[in-house]
């Protein structure tokens, strides 16, 4: 592979993220598998008049289970690498060449899947090749513009952190650019991810642990919530902990 269509990280990091990308691959694999509806039993003439057979209904079609099921394996291997890309001028690119080889690597998945010698298929369920490769590339284009136009958000900030915000002390971290402070958030958030099995930022900000909600975890992210707020030190404490993320009621979202 090219330099050029992806960053340049060390072997090593590229080895951890072949990993985490090769464990999606055997969950989604057995995600897939259950999808194959069984044929329908063909009953010998003995079993018939011996009644030794049970006549079942058949299997229902599942067609938005399975485009659901195979835009989350997209997710998960965007968020393996994708997620983990530093900003530069060259994303927009990373991120064309990467979304061409998620979609590739699970429709080689599912292509497998379809070839073992077991009752059923996938295509039972009613989606084409065209249908599924459209479910993974979704998925990924909407990963991919989050990134590149991240939700603004309508709610504002407390008074005594937007007050933070726009003063010049906020404009620094020790001593360092603003510049590197989106910089060293990236990585902070780039390392936790790769420590817990790379959730979603929206595993993250919902999580009932990370002590962040979506409005701050973006502007946390984009450099814009101060060092000195309470809800970074809560945040990059949790981050720096390595605790995974736990789902939050959803009484409480």
């Amino acid at each position: 592979m090219e330099e050029q269509e992806r960053p340049d990280f060390p072997a090593s990091f590229w080895a951890q993220i072949e990993a985490a990308q090769i464990g999606v691959d055997q969950h989604f694999w057995e995600r897939l598998l259950a999808f194959r509806a069984p044929r329908r039993h063909t009953i010998t003439l003995e079993e018939f008049n011996a009644r030794e057979y049970a006549v079942k209904a058949p299997e229902p079609k599942r067609p938005e289970a399975l485009r659901m099921a195979i835009g989350e394996y997209a997710l998960n291997l965007f968020a393996a690498e994708g997620q983990l890309y530093p900003d530069d001028p060259r994303l927009r690119s990373w991120y064309d060449k990467l979304a061409e080889r998620i979609v590739s690597r699970i429709l080689g998945v599912i292509a497998d899947v379809e070839s073992l010698a077991l009752p059923g298929r996938l295509a039972y369920h009613g989606l084409a090749e065209a249908d599924m490769r459209k479910a993974a590339r979704d998925e990924v284009n909407k990963q991919i513009s989050a990134r590149l136009d991240p939700p603004k958000s309508s709610t504002p900030l407390p008074p005594e952190v937007e007050a933070q915000v726009n003063s010049p002390a906020a404009r620094r971290r020790d001593g360092v650019a603003d510049s590197s402070l989106v910089e060293h958030r990236r990585k902070l958030l780039a390392e936790y991810k790769l420590a817990t099995g790379n959730p979603a930022d929206l595993r993250i900000y919902t999580a009932s642990n990370s002590g962040i909600y979506k409005p701050e975890f973006y502007q946390w992210k984009n450099g814009k919530l101060p060092e000195g707020s309470k809800i970074t030190k809560r945040f990059e404490a949790f981050l720096k902990s390595k605790r995974r993320p736990v789902r939050r009621n959803p009484a409480n979202l």
